[in-house]
């Protein structure tokens, strides 16, 4: 006999889902452990799966062969009595919290005579049967309901993978009937894998199949496949597949239900994934470098691994590369992207991670040349010589050479031969004092080193791309120096204050006002000035218009300008580049900007003084030594008598909300007013803050909503407060906790104290006065144990004039008890009464009536033995 599961989304709401009970027919699992654990297996717990709902005829009275009572050992906790027991157990898959529904009716889809069903959750454990039953105790109760209803509602609250809980379920009503029960709601879910299996492991498959799955089952006569859809979160039903082989070609969950010739169901499920093979996207190129030492080149996979990848997820698949075929398929000596080599072929394999076994192999070729050819071994080049500088000397500016060269009879020429199949801008160009340090590639020139006339220097050619140069060809450039202007390289930065709050980095200057500085000792009369954003623009002539450079807004701070005096009468064009800095002061703002924003709660006391010491503000001259004016509205204190407002506002009393402002200005080094500030960076608004006072409730009344004896009641907390608003308060109920909402809802007869406490953390926490509800227990147990042995009403001690009786079923009146006495025994004549259910009347003051008019209110209970 095994069991079958069926899986149903519901709505949250316990009424929807007695109407879809009646509206979709549950599948039976006929199987029900009347004991926790059975060594033989017959009767112990059976496992239960919250991915489906499970429905089972119950024990009763009128089943001979049923087991009429729990067994004796484990602590029941609210059960008073445990008839007709059915135990489960099950495991949890995926943490998190879990709700389940427990339902009796006396028809099998849910409708006919509503049943009352009980319940009781034990766990968490490491196993389903070792618990049993010395570890069900109080403390291992997870849940328990032993209300009159045929509806319970069991949670298991923060599960954890692995653990196992037990349940029992019993049948209180005793009458005959089906009861369902199934997870409704949570996050968590339960392991199904431990119900029998037999569609074996789950799969991984390299490529799209299809393959069968095999569900033959002995003695069973009709299978059912089913695949998980995603979106509903349920099986659903593959149409026409009624035999144990089924044929898939798409990943997925696929689930076999299969059912005996006594209608006896079990399910099981696999997973079957099927992975993409790897592809090659496009062939990857061969790749040719220059020669390097003993005609080798260091190569770089890179480019091709994108190739070969192509849109596939790098994340999926990943490409490695190796010098054979062999080596390849087997995976064995890959080599790194980087790879040092002579011409070859090279193998890459493209791998599903997924699945190492899926993959794909392609080659590619690895080609040497040889380095760069040079027009000429010679060559000429013209530098002007700074004003100042010694005769015949000057500063080379590396970046013009090559563009400038001449041929040994003075014409322009290109440094490259017509030959050489890249252009110049493939390559790096550097130059050295001698041969060697050029095949060496050490000590080059850089801007401004200084060359003489008639000097020789070096050329050193080098591909970007694979460092490659013309080794055996080291050409000879021949200096000529001439005259060109000197720029002043002692030019003092450009400082200025920020124009906007919202960009504290920038400003307007007029760069005109550098043009004395930059000129020098350079006549004026002769000579112009030129800036430049960059020394690239410098060196390529792209010099700022006179429209950008009178009104020039910085883009970094500080931003860097560069400069040169312009010769204009004789040819040897534009000056050494100097430069100086454009630095932009941040209009001053309080280092914690966020702070001083919107509104802010302060607590305070009754008469309005603050509870504890608040200040607004901040000393900025504290933190970075300058000296600033505070000017603050309202106006603050003058506490060190220096005739300034201070910059910290301290704040004693606020007995209404007020906003506070302020500006800020900085004074420069000379003392006078350098930035000023009102606006707030963090809100780009001025600087304000509201302060808005909150205290503690003065008191804590309360409404209660229902009359005595009702099933449960609501109260409703009613702080008095003279400071504040009623948002700033949260309540708890006898030391519960706190909420929002100041009403408390469905609460049993009893005594009751709701404390309010500032959400804002003023003190004091303020306690209503005790609230007492008058009511009666469902029941009670004459047993003997001192446990529920008399029954009484609840809180009627203060009712001195009430009048309480008791009667059996058919009126007769067996007892008169009181306020505050022993209450009734359970006995008539000294005589043990049976069983069953009672009627009592009792003729009280309302408390909830302000006119304390006398009513008369009657109910029933059970007396259990």
């Amino acid at each position: 006999m095994f069991p079958l599961f069926y899986d149903r989304s519901r709505p949250n709401c316990s009424i929807l889902l007695i109407y879809i009970g009646l509206l979709i027919l549950p599948v039976f699992a006929y199987a029900q452990g009347s004991v926790c654990f059975d060594p033989s297996g017959e009767n112990g717990a059976e496992p239960f799966c919250s991915s489906t709902g499970i429905v089972f005829p119950n024990c009763h009275n009128g089943d001979a062969s049923c087991t009429t009572s729990a067994e004796v050992g484990p602590d029941y906790g609210c059960l008073g009595s445990q008839p007709f027991p059915a135990w489960y157990f099950l495991q949890i898959e995926e943490s998190g919290d879990l709700e389940f529904n427990i339902v009796q009716t006396s028809n099998e889809d849910g409708t006919g005579s509503q049943l009352d069903v009980d319940f009781i959750c034990y766990g968490p454990f490491n196993d389903p049967t070792t618990p049993c039953a010395s570890d069900l105790t109080s403390a291992n109760t997870v849940d328990c309901s032993f209300s009159a209803s045929f509806n319970e509602i069991m949670n298991i609250n923060n599960a954890q993978e692995g653990e196992y809980y037990l349940v029992l379920i019993t049948n209180f009503s005793q009458s005959q009937g089906f009861i369902s029960f199934q997870q409704i709601n949570g996050n968590g879910a339960t392991d199904c894998s431990i119900l029998e299996a037999t569609l074996g492991p789950n799969q991984n498959i390299c490529g799209n199949g299809p393959i069968e799955l095999d569900g033959e089952t002995e003695e069973a006569i009709r299978y059912e496949w089913s695949i998980f859809n995603e979106t509903t979160g349920n099986f659903e039903v593959i149409a026409g597949e009624t035999t144990s082989i089924l044929s898939v070609d798409v990943t997925g969950r696929y689930q076999l239900l299969v059912e005996d010739a006594s209608g006896n169901i079990e399910t099981d499920e696999v997973l079957i994934t099927f992975n993409t093979p790897p592809v090659v996207d496009q062939q990857p190129n061969n790749l040719t470098l220059c020669e390097e030492a003993g005609g080798t080149a260091v190569f770089d996979f890179s480019q091709n691994t994108q190739r070969i990848l192509g849109p596939q997820d790098q994340t999926e698949y990943s490409v490695t590369y190796y010098v054979s075929q062999a080596d390849a398929e087997s995976d064995l000596n890959a080599i790194a992207e980087q790879f040092a080599s002579g011409p070859t072929n090279i193998f890459a394999r493209i791998t599903n991670n997924n699945l190492p076994s899926c993959f794909e192999i392609t080659s590619f070729i690895l080609e040497v040349n040889p380095a760069p050819n040079l027009s000429f071994s010679e060559f000429g080049y013209t530098i002007c010589e700074p004003l100042d500088n010694t005769p015949d000397q000057a500063f080379i500016t590396v970046d013009e050479v090559a563009v400038s060269l001449l041929s040994p009879t003075g014409e322009p020429v290109d440094l490259l031969a017509n030959d050489e199949p890249l252009q110049l801008s493939n390559f790096d160009v550097r130059y050295y004092s001698s041969v060697q340090d050029a095949v060496q590639d050490v000590n080059p020139f850089v801007n401004g080193d200084t060359v003489i006339d008639g000097q020789s220097i070096f050329i050193r050619v080098e591909n970007s791309n694979t460092s490659c140069f013309n080794i055996d060809d080291i050409a000879e450039v021949i200096i000529n120096v001439a005259q060109i202007p000197e720029a002043n390289p002692n030019i003092e930065n450009f400082v200025a204050c920020a124009t906007d709050i919202s960009e504290p980095s920038r400003s307007v200057f007029n760069l005109r006002d550098k043009d004395f500085e930059v000129l020098g000792i350079n006549d004026p009369t002769a000579n112009s000035i030129a800036y430049y954003r960059t020394i690239e623009d410098y060196t390529n002539d792209l010099n700022l218009s006179e429209e950008e450079l009178v009104a020039f807004r910085n883009t970094t701070n500080p931003q860097q300008i560069f400069a040169a005096v312009i010769d204009d009468q004789n040819g040897c064009g534009k000056s050494n580049v100097v430069s100086f800095e454009l630095q932009v002061n941040e209009l001053p703002t309080l280092t914690d900007n966020e702070s001083f924003s919107g509104e802010q709660v302060v607590c305070v006391n009754p008469d309005g003084s603050v509870q504890q010491p608040l200040q607004i503000g901040e000393d900025l001259g504290a933190l970075d030594g300058n000296i600033y004016l505070y000017d603050w509205t309202p106006d603050n204190t003058d506490q060190n008598n220096d005739g300034l407002e201070d910059a910290i506002f301290q704040i004693q009393s606020l007995p209404e909300s007020q906003e506070f402002s302020l500006v800020i200005t900085r004074l420069g080094s000379n003392g006078e007013p350098d930035c000023t500030n009102a606006i707030n960076p963090f809100t780009s608004e001025e600087y304000a803050i509201t302060l808005r006072p909150s205290a503690a409730p003065l008191r804590v009344g309360y409404v209660i909503e229902e009359s005595s004896f009702s099933s449960s009641f609501t109260i409703t907390a009613q702080p008095e407060f003279q400071v504040g608003e009623l948002q700033d308060y949260e309540y708890a109920i006898n030391n519960g906790s706190f909420q929002d909402s100041p009403t408390f809802t469905d609460l049993p007869a009893g005594d009751y104290v709701i404390t309010v406490r500032n959400r804002n953390g003023c003190q004091p926490l303020v306690e209503s006065e005790l609230i007492q509800t008058l009511g009666y227990p469902k029941y009670f147990t004459p047993n003997g144990d001192n446990i529920h042995d008399t029954w009484s009403l609840i809180n009627a001690e203060d009712q001195s004039t009430a009048l309480i009786y008791i009667f059996d079923r058919n009126g007769k009146l067996l007892k008169q008890i009181f306020p505050g006495g022993s209450g009734w025994n359970g006995t008539f004549n000294g005589k043990l009464m049976p069983s069953g259910e009672y009627w009592f009347s009792v003729e009280f003051n309302e408390p909830a009536d302000p006119n304390n008019h006398r009513k008369v209110f009657k109910g029933s209970f059970s007396l259990i033995r």
